[in-house]
């Protein structure tokens, strides 16, 4: 696994962590204090903000054990990432809801804007 792909994982299980401390400092440790984080909805700026975006993404889908978030494919092109993920249940199957995510880092190897796209909407 590359480092990025290592740095891909880690984001993604942000949105899976149940443990509100641990989720915080994965906040810290991958978006850059001043990030952006918008979605098709709103823009989220700095970490309480992105927190809050994550938490409801948590409370949403993954709370009650229904969907997970994987990775699915992740491309690099200098300090610009762009991976897929699904949202599927825990045991496997079909995706519910498949994204893209964009986002551009900062020399501290932070997220410093990321941007979502949904390519499938949960039904």
């Amino acid at each position: 696994m590359t480092k990025i792909e290592d740095f891909v994982e880690r984001y993604v299980a942000v949105w899976n962590e149940a443990d509100a401390e641990l989720r915080r400092r994965g906040i810290a440790e991958i978006w850059a204090e001043n990030a952006v984080y918008a979605n098709q909805g709103a823009e989220f700026s700095g970490h309480k903000e992105i927190e809050s975006a994550v938490v409801e993404a948590y409370e949403q889908f993954v709370k009650n054990g229904d969907f997970v978030f994987t990775v699915a494919q992740v491309d690099v092109n200098h300090d610009a990432v762009r991976f897929t993920w699904d949202m599927v249940p825990p045991a496997g199957g079909e995706a519910a809801s498949i994204g893209t995510q964009f986002f551009t880092l900062g020399e501290d190897g932070r997220i410093v804007r990321d941007y979502q796209f949904i390519d499938k909407v949960p039904a």
